[in-house]
């Protein structure tokens, strides 16, 4: 990422220990009764983002702190090619790859080009179903 554009962050709990997904998407899990109304988790395949995970919580209980708005780095999987502008959905593993297919859940917008697994691009936070 060549500039850095801040967004909004929140800070909730950690689902699990998250400190290998810095940078992927994250998820909304189930909060812990009498506590946490939502916890973090890495989104899974396509699954409805809320934001990206902005630091390295290494258990479960610690902070998450997700960027809901804004730009961010993301990890993404440029086997498949991701060409700036381009919608970006969440893999198995919360890495962003490329939205073509009708339901797909955007997560985000490729503000870079990427043909590389696990490179780091900067992308502006969206959400929204593709409908083709």
């Amino acid at each position: 990422m060549r500039i850095n554009r801040p967004g909004q962050d929140i800070t909730i709990e950690a689902a699990a220990d998250l400190s290998t997904h810095q940078f992927k998407f994250a998820i909304g899990v189930a909060g812990v009764a009498g506590g946490q109304q939502v916890r973090a988790n890495v989104s899974g395949l396509n699954g409805r983002t809320i934001g990206i995970i902005q630091n390295k919580p290494t258990a479960a209980g610690l902070g998450t702190v997700v960027r809901v708005s804004g730009t961010s780095k993301l990890v993404v999987d440029g086997t498949t090619p991701i060409v700036a502008g381009v919608p970006l959905k969440a893999n198995a593993t919360g890495q962003g790859i490329v939205a073509a297919t009708d339901k797909d859940k955007v997560g985000a917008i490729a503000f870079e080009p990427s043909t590389v697994n696990n490179d780091i691009i900067e992308a502006l936070i969206v959400h929204y179903d593709i409908a083709v």
